[in-house]
């Protein structure tokens, strides 16, 4: 099983783009590849710290979770975006 850095994971890719909004589908795949990367941090979270402690996981999960909040309400608004673009 790969183990991954949580903090590694949450900064990897931060000051370029993240704080934007996304305006096209390459920054789309990144935002969703983003996501995924924040998913598996909290999967290794739940592995590794759940078990020991649940409340220092609720503590660090925190940070991956807000940010795939705003990850996930960017691919939102761009995906209904699209939808004014090109009317069915």
């Amino acid at each position: 099983m790969v183990q991954y850095s949580v903090a590694k994971l949450y900064l990897e890719g931060s000051g370029n783009g993240r704080c934007c909004v996304i305006q096209n589908n390459e920054q789309l795949g990144h935002a969703l590849e983003q996501i995924e990367r924040l998913y598996h941090g909290l999967d290794a979270l739940c592995a590794d710290i759940l078990p020991k402690n649940a409340r220092n996981f609720a503590i660090l999960a925190e940070g991956p979770l807000d940010e795939i909040h705003k990850l996930q309400a960017e691919i939102d608004d761009y995906i209904g975006g699209l939808d004014q673009v090109n009317p069915a």
